[in-house]
């Protein structure tokens, strides 16, 4: 695989996208996308080289460095410092609670530290999908809970407790939203004291975003 098509394909992951839909941002084949992120052309086995203007659809569809892909291709060569994008590997199970703020800068709360990532609107909703699948809830407009991870509530102080080896870690949260979820709240606390057992979770790939 080559250089520029491994990138794509992190490009894509970290997108959220399968090939179809990354056909469908793009309007390029997903045969194409594949062969793109192979690096070679399945027809010929020949190297396959983008044109300005595919590279260009792509750096849109994955909100992406266009000069960078450019560069990656050998159509230009450059002195800018390209901004360093490193991509990693999120275990959702390990994630406490997620936030969301206006700009969708989204900030993964682990036990040990918060990794930022950031994505365009339609991105944000497929994220949001695939954590309402896996037993993350909204209490509100960008801020996810991860029921399999709450230990405790302290319904005095208005927090939630969740598991951690190390430090105990708190979510402070308002008395609405603690009464609106409560139920949901004590028997997700019921079922995780009874149950040690691991949930298996997907792992998601992200751009992880540095201040």
């Amino acid at each position: 695989m080559s250089s520029l098509g491994s990138y794509l394909k992190k490009l894509r992951i970290s997108s959220g996208y399968s090939l179809h839909t990354a056909a469908q941002k793009s309007t390029l084949s997903h045969g194409y996308i594949r062969d793109l992120e192979i690096g070679t052309n399945r027809n010929n086995n020949t190297p396959l080289i983008p044109k300005p203007d595919t590279l260009r659809k792509l750096a849109i569809a994955y909100n992406a460095n266009f000069n960078l892909l450019m560069t990656l291709a050998g159509h230009t060569t450059s002195d800018e410092t390209f901004e360093s994008i490193e991509f990693i590997e999120i275990d959702l199970q390990l994630v406490l609670y997620l936030t969301v703020n206006q700009d969708n800068l989204i900030e993964y709360h682990l036990e040990a530290e918060v990794i930022h990532d950031t994505k365009p609107l339609f991105d944000y909703l497929l994220l949001e999908t695939k954590l309402e699948k896996y037993n993350f809830i909204r209490i509100q407009s960008g801020l996810f809970i991860n029921l399999d991870q709450i230990k405790g509530v302290d319904s005095s102080n208005l927090k939630l407790i969740f598991h951690s080896e190390q430090i105990e870690q708190e979510l402070t949260i308002t008395y609405n939203q603690l009464n609106k979820y409560k139920r949901t709240i004590m028997q997700s606390i019921e079922k995780n004291t009874r149950n040690s057992a691991v949930i298996q979770k997907p792992t998601t790939l992200i751009r992880k975003v540095t201040f």
